[in-house]
């Protein structure tokens, strides 16, 4: 995360930099569009904990990457260059079932397993830098984070005996939060062409059943950091 954090804030000073050399600002004289409302979608990375594959740590979460998808990209200023955002997403990835199977250490086993998903609906701080036909954006929310844990199926042998383990699905909600930028490339008086690169995180605790075959053997609670880089494109539509 640390790392993260730290390209994002790199980025932003050398963007602000660049703004103070080319007089950031609307040199047309059109009226000025302080917003804009659209959608993207592209890449979620999991990081940290979340794509750790790391058996003996309780936190770990076999995530691959996946897919994202914002619904809505939403930005106003009011003003001048500070402004509203917010943005209601969602996410799948893949379990990397053929390392969980592995680092087991045990022999013949066999990992079946749903997808991790994860949405948020967020709102917050918007900073936006207009340059002629593009604006640089910076945004900070937070917001309701929800993440589902996928079903899981273990099948093996365990000392000759085959052992059929099941774990359920389960949902759960806590904050999240989220840093990010983006660049808006305006190429008509209401259209923009957008690319964001946003760091989400949360800590969900889960809730679920474990069972061997149809037997019920207990029900288990365990918190998993769900932390994402997304990289995604899309359109935007210009708010006056």
């Amino acid at each position: 995360m640390k790392k993260v954090i730290s390209i994002i804030i790199s980025i932003s000073f050398a963007v602000i930099a660049l703004g103070q050399e080319q007089n950031f600002g609307q040199t047309d004289p059109k009226p000025v569009r302080r917003g804009y409302i659209g959608f993207s979608l592209g890449a979620a990375i999991p990081t940290g904990d979340f794509a750790s594959t790391d058996i003996n740590s309780d936190n770990s979460g076999f995530a691959q990457t996946g897919l994202t998808i914002q619904l809505v990209n939403f930005g106003y200023t009011f003003g001048g260059n500070f402004g509203i955002a917010g943005m209601w997403s969602g996410a799948a990835f893949a379990l990397d079932v053929e390392s969980l199977a592995k680092n087991t250490g045990l022999s013949g086993m066999t990992v079946e397993s749903d997808l991790w998903s994860f949405g948020a609906f967020m709102g917050g701080l918007l900073v936006s830098l207009p340059s002629n036909s593009m604006n640089v954006d910076f945004r900070f929310m937070i917001g309701s984070g929800s993440g589902t844990a996928p079903e899981m199926s273990i099948s093996g042998f365990v000392n000759g005996s085959h052992v059929d383990i099941i774990q359920n699905s389960a949902s759960a909600m806590s904050l999240a939060y989220d840093l990010g930028i983006g660049l808006r490339l305006n190429v008509s008086k209401l259209i923009s062409l957008n690319l964001f690169m946003d760091y989400l995180g949360c800590k969900a605790t889960f809730v679920t059943d474990i069972y061997a075959g149809s037997l019920f053997l207990e029900t288990v609670e365990f918190v998993q950091p769900m932390n994402q880089l997304n990289i995604t494109g899309g359109i935007g539509f210009r708010l006056p």
